[in-house]
């Protein structure tokens, strides 16, 4: 995650673990260690067991932040491992469904439903670092935890300073930045 190949992942953030055998549903889930192999690594926690073929793990929020290793394994077999590299922030939007922004209504951002200059948007994320309350790994946030290091927004070439980047109620990995959209942006795609 998100839409690419990246292997740069920071603590708190998800991993889409694709593949094959990774087990048969919810009660038979292949298991994701981060880490130094020899040493058994550390348990990544399964999120979501999608279907056979892709998971979503989770980096656990006090991994170190160094060139690392991922490995799945599902009945005693071991995947061989990824080379990733795990650094304090690995920001990204995140389009989990529809739009990565919506309105404050809760609709999408679309070429049908555009942003309007002064309104404000709210768009999801991973990866934008330590909260307060602090993230746990496996849990999903129960309140507001906004980020600890100052967030920017870019719409267009216009620098915005959101008024929330924080945890996603309900989510163990994602964030969600809500920010006004510039009164001088320009009706385009931005």
């Amino acid at each position: 995650l998100p839409i690419g190949d990246s292997v740069r992942l920071s603590p708190g953030s998800p991993m889409l673990i694709t593949g094959t055998n990774l087990g048969t549903g919810p009660n038979d889930v292949a298991t994701v260690s981060i880490g130094n192999q020899m040493v058994g690594g550390e348990a990544a926690p399964v999120i979501s067991f999608l279907n056979s073929s892709t998971l979503l793990a989770q980096v656990p929020v006090d991994f170190p932040t160094e060139p690392t290793a991922v490995t799945v394994t599902h009945n005693g077999i071991t995947t061989a491992p990824i080379s990733v590299t795990v650094a304090a922030y690995s920001p990204a939007i995140y389009d989990p469904g529809t739009s990565a922004f919506v309105d404050n209504a809760g609709n999408p951002i679309t070429t049908a439903h555009q942003a309007i200059p002064g309104t404000q948007v709210t768009c999801s994320a991973i990866g934008l670092g330590p909260t307060n309350p602090p993230m746990l790994t496996g849990i999903a946030a129960t309140t507001a935890a906004p980020t600890t290091t100052p967030v920017q927004v870019m719409v267009g070439t216009t620098a915005v300073i959101p008024s929330f980047a924080g945890l996603e109620v309900g989510s163990v990995t994602d964030y969600q930045v809500t920010f006004t959209i510039p009164e001088n942006t320009p009706a385009a795609a931005q």
